[in-house]
């Protein structure tokens, strides 16, 4: 095996020069993360209640907020050449990223390959049914999702090489779907789009927001094979936002093009793919390289959280594959919106607090930084203060009503988490420069 592909072993070491990669490879895998069936529901989601424009200023907003997280995120790691988990050491206290930061993103991670796999067993049933292939749901559930997790088992450049051959396929599949949905559609008709549901704004971009902020958080865990920092804009940027927005697109056109009474996005879309083996290759792909990486990032998580070797990453993965999928099975999909708003609220605000430590008390200095160890106290009380904003969005009888008769108030509790975090972590550090045992 190369020493590239020993990489995959290495999780809590530094990644050395020859491990890094040109930054298109990193672009594409998150190309790859974001062509996928849930961002086709996203963008479904957000034109069934805004209109067109509105609906794709939403995703542009939201996934640029994602993206400029993911670089801040990514940035630090490629810096220090290892995954966000153990980046988190300094922020959190060794104990803090090894524990509470690793088991609550591996969490995270494993719930989201649920709902992809979900997703892609309803679809991959739905499509072999067409051609007189009829399988149980469950079991169409476990195929789809054994066969996704081989990429993650096998490691980064496994993933860098679907991707390349599959976002391309994915584009012009998609792509060909959306023009033929538009074909005979009246442009005008189609901006002059009234939905027939509400929602303001700001909980759109929530919306797109909340569902990739865990993979903005965790960027590093990809971005560690960026050469430099200027590298990780570039991937990060023109890996998400663009793609992210015509995906948004694509669910909108398909929607606002479908008969009336139409509601499967799914049966839209295949409607529009008049080859059904064509039509199930891209659905598997879309769902494929998105759930690889929930998995692969989780594998990484719980080997530092078990406090494991690199070499066992790939039989932690599969493990995270496999409680996915039984999370699939027994219908996590049931309860994504109030999953996406738990995300929201757990996830974020760790983010904040490693970007107050690296990027404005150490000024981006990563000679060193490793060895920088905080009390897991101080990092730990940031994050839960910054957590509580959008746990309490989801109980609003707990909220005074001045709160929650604001839309857009309660849209945003998940966010700002993010920036209290921070402001916390500023002022029980005292603005001091480095960490220090205490």
């Amino acid at each position: 095996m190369s020493q590239r592909m020993n990489a995959d072993t290495t999780v809590t070491e530094e990644l050395t020069s020859q491990h890094r990669l040109h930054w298109g490879s990193v672009m594409m895998i998150w190309a790859g993360s974001i062509i996928a069936v849930p961002s086709i529901l996203v963008g479904q989601q957000l034109v069934s209640m805004l209109n067109l424009l509105l609906a794709l200023l939403a995703g542009l907003l939201g996934y640029g907020l994602v993206a400029l997280i993911a670089t801040l995120q990514g940035a630090q790691a490629a810096d220090l050449g290892r995954p966000t988990v153990v980046n988190a050491q300094p922020s959190f206290g060794k104990g803090g990223a090894n524990y509470m930061f690793s088991f609550i993103v591996a969490i995270a991670l494993i719930g989201w390959f649920g709902i992809q796999a979900g997703v892609a067993g309803t679809s991959f049933q739905s499509l072999l049914a067409l051609v007189g292939i009829h399988l149980k749901l469950w079991l169409a559930t476990v195929i789809i999702s054994l066969a996704m997790l081989l990429s993650a088992i096998y490691g980064f450049q496994a993933m860098k090489k679907l991707n390349i051959i599959a976002t391309p396929l994915l584009i012009i599949v998609l792509g060909y779907a959306t023009f033929s949905a538009l074909h005979h559609v009246n442009l005008t008709g189609l901006w002059a789009y009234h939905p027939k549901g509400h929602l303001d704004f700001a909980s759109g971009v929530s919306i797109v927001f909340g569902s990739l902020i865990v993979g903005g958080v965790i960027a590093g865990d990809f971005t560690r094979y960026n050469r430099r920092r200027l590298d990780v804009v570039k991937s990060s940027f023109i890996g998400i936002v663009p793609f992210g927005v015509i995906l948004v697109a694509v669910g909108s056109f398909l929607t606002i093009t479908a008969p009336s009474g139409s509601a499967d996005i799914i049966a839209i879309l295949v409607a529009h793919i008049p080859i059904p083996a064509v039509a199930l290759i891209t659905l598997i792909l879309a769902t494929w390289t998105t759930n690889v990486s929930n998995a692969y990032s989780a594998g990484i998580a719980l080997v530092n959280g078990l406090r494991l070797s690199g070499t066992k990453r790939p039989l932690v993965t599969a493990i995270a594959g496999i409680l996915g999928t039984i999370l699939a099975v027994v219908g996590i999909l049931n309860y994504f919106a109030t999953f996406l708003s738990l995300l929201t609220a757990l996830i974020t605000p760790m983010a904040g607090v490693m970007i107050a430590d690296y990027w404005l008390l150490n000024k981006g200095r990563s000679h060193g930084y490793m060895e920088q160890v905080a009390s897991k106290w101080v990092g730990m009380t940031a994050w839960l203060i910054g957590s509580i904003p959008g746990i309490l969005a989801l109980f609003p009888k707990l909220l005074p009503a001045v709160i929650t008769s604001s839309s857009v108030v309660m849209s945003l509790l998940g966010v700002v988490g993010l920036f209290i975090a921070m402001i916390v972590y500023l002022a029980l550090r005292g603005g001091k420069n480095y960490a220090t045992n205490y």
